[in-house]
């Protein structure tokens, strides 16, 4: 049986991992043959041609290369083609090649590089271990291109052992970028729409706020005039996928913040990917001002265990009260708990607890909780192993990820009539059973009620207009009672790929792993990746792993979707479709 590679569009199911695999025949790619060649001359090596250079060029570890000169034409440079050229110094790259290949001038001994405004594609440590780069002048919105034939997984193109100065960026900024890339000094083009580049900082267009700090920067001054120090300007981690090098800050050790600055913001200009930091901030040097509670929050958990809730209370002494083993600031936000009560009393003047304020508090029996807070915020009771019940106040609106996650003694939970959105794994672990869903709770995201193994009921007063799929998954001894039904089952897809194959009589066989919580699936197949004209509709009961449909199918690129469905009531109430991504 002869099989060819195909394009589609697939997903995944929220809680569980759910591969596809269709068998079959599909699109078939074929590469168009390239006639690039090349010369070496008294240490220059020479490319030129149309097209790809070719995998198997490949000058890895040689001496006697001086000079490169890439022809307009060639389009890619390969994998590992100049690593390790130690007598490397000069390269010239031309605007047609839209590829550099993973580690291709890694170790080298480049001073200066250009590459190409039109470059799409930098492989990962392209310019690793450049021991003599000083400056690269290159994209801003390039992608990342990571070897995946191996297990190493190095979220870089330059490393701390590059020499590299400054990144001069000849595009508009992708933000997530800069963690590819140690330097001192980072200049976003001049016609970026978004940010400008102050004594080789990244701030936003107006100035006003500071986006990013070079990987290199032993101490930061914020400018004058910049009102907001977003955090995210040094703590924009990523890690590679053995936990190693952290992509950030991590060398700063002095931090100047100047009176204009108004507000601290943790989370904001955030990349999508998230690590741990590993942040050993020394010093601040703050203008005396009135900073609010989640500021101080912000500044005294990220930076390091020298940079404390504590020491900003040094710092700060009118800002920050330390009373009955509670940090509260003077806009009445709690900061930090570091008593061993069994039964504590927030004062009633709170507005704001921070997250994880009661952090694995393992000596917390109950709590009552003040009236004006509005927010349970992110793992502020979790692991409180202990905890046996807990009243939400009616203000409160959302409860967030892991408040009460591992509190295994929770017994009893009552319910705010405000409350509309409970987050993922916020009462995961808990001992709860026979409780109600209020009427106006919009939203219970995913595993938020996982693992629960009492017997019992949970019934939801109104039509709740969300319950992702696997919202109680592994609490096998719970039984759900809608009242009302609900508007919509399971709408957050966790992966978003599916591998399919196609058999020549048209017959597509597509298998996955079962998921709690659903009454089944439907998928749908199209040669539109839009899907206006579908080919066939196919439903699978809650217990099929597979199915087997003939698709007649003359065209070479076939398109599928998935989604879940629960029935409620008698009513097929269906979630999302699979995310839509081209393989």
């Amino acid at each position: 049986m002869r099989t060819r590679k195909m394009m589609l569009y697939a997903g995944m199911i929220a809680s569980l991992t759910v591969g596809i695999f269709i068998s079959g025949a599909g699109q078939q790619k074929v590469e168009a043959k390239t006639k690039v060649t090349y010369t070496l001359k008294k240490g220059t090596l020479t490319i030129k041609g149309k097209g790809a250079m070719p995998a198997k060029m490949k000058f890895r570890k040689n001496k006697k290369i001086k000079k490169v000169i890439i022809k307009k034409g060639v389009t890619s440079v390969s994998y590992e083609a100049f690593a390790l050229c130690k007598n490397l110094n000069s390269v010239t790259i031309p605007s047609t090649v839209k590829t550099l290949g993973v580690r291709s001038f890694y170790g080298t001994k480049l001073s200066k590089v250009t590459v190409p405004s039109k470059t799409k594609t930098i492989g990962q440590g392209a310019f690793g271990d450049c021991k003599n780069l000083k400056t690269i002048v290159m994209p801003g919105d390039f992608k990342l291109k990571l070897d995946r034939d191996s297990d190493d997984r190095i979220w870089y193109v330059t490393n701390n052992e590059s020499a590299v100065d400054t990144v001069k960026f000849n595009t508009k900024l992708k933000l997530a970028n800069v963690s590819y890339l140690s330097a001192n000094n980072l200049i976003v083009a001049k016609n970026d729409p978004s940010y400008q580049s102050i004594e080789g900082v990244i701030y936003t267009k107006d100035g006003k706020g500071i986006v990013r700090v070079p990987q290199k920067r032993t101490e930061l001054k914020i400018k004058e005039g910049c009102t907001e120090f977003n955090m995210q300007s040094v703590l924009y981690n990523s890690t590679d996928s053995e936990g190693g090098d952290l992509n950030n800050c991590s060398k700063l050790k002095k931090i100047v913040i100047p009176s204009s600055v108004k507000s601290i913001n943790k989370t904001k200009y955030k990349t999508d990917r998230e690590g741990a930091c590993d942040m050993h901030v020394d010093t601040i040097e703050i203008a005396p001002k009135d900073f609010d509670a989640k500021s101080l929050y912000a500044l005294g958990s990220s930076l390091g265990k020298n940079i404390t809730i504590e020491s900003l209370m040094k710092l700060l002494p009118n800002q920050i009260t330390y009373k009955d083993h509670m940090y509260i600031t003077k806009d009445h936000g709690l900061l930090k708990y570091d008593g061993k009560d069994a039964n504590v009393e927030i004062p009633e003047e709170i507005t704001w607890i921070a997250p994880e304020v009661f952090y694995r508090n393992e000596t917390l029996k109950s709590v009552k909780l003040p009236s004006k807070i509005t927010t349970i915020e992110e793992s502020t009771f979790y692991g409180c192993s202990e905890l046996e019940a807990v009243v939400i106040p009616d203000q409160v609106t959302m409860i967030g990820k892991s408040a009460f996650d591992e509190c295994t003694v929770l017994k009893s939970v009552t319910f705010g009539k405000s409350l509309k959105v409970i987050e993922d794994h916020a009462f995961a672990s808990v001992n709860i059973k026979n409780f109600t869903i209020p009427s106006g709770i919009q939203k219970i995201e995913t595993c938020a009620f996982a693992g629960i193994n009492q017997i019992g009921t949970v019934t939801f007063e109104g039509s709740t207009k969300y319950v992702a799929a696997d919202a109680f998954m592994n609490s096998t001894g719970i039984k759900l009672v809608y009242k009302k039904g609900i508007k919509e089952a399971q709408t957050e897809l966790s992966y978003d790929y599916i591998i399919a194959r196609k058999n020549g009589n048209n017959k597509v066989r597509t298998t996955w792993q079962s998921v709690s919580g659903v009454s089944g699936y439907q998928l749908k197949f199209s040669t539109d990746k839009k899907f206006k004209k579908v080919l066939k509709t196919v439903t699978a009961k809650k217990s099929a792993t597979k199915a087997i449909t003939y698709v007649k199918n003359k065209k070479k690129t076939l398109y599928i979707k998935i989604r879940p469905y629960q029935t409620i009531n008698k009513k097929k109430v269906y979630g999302r479709w699979s995310y839509l991504q081209l393989w």
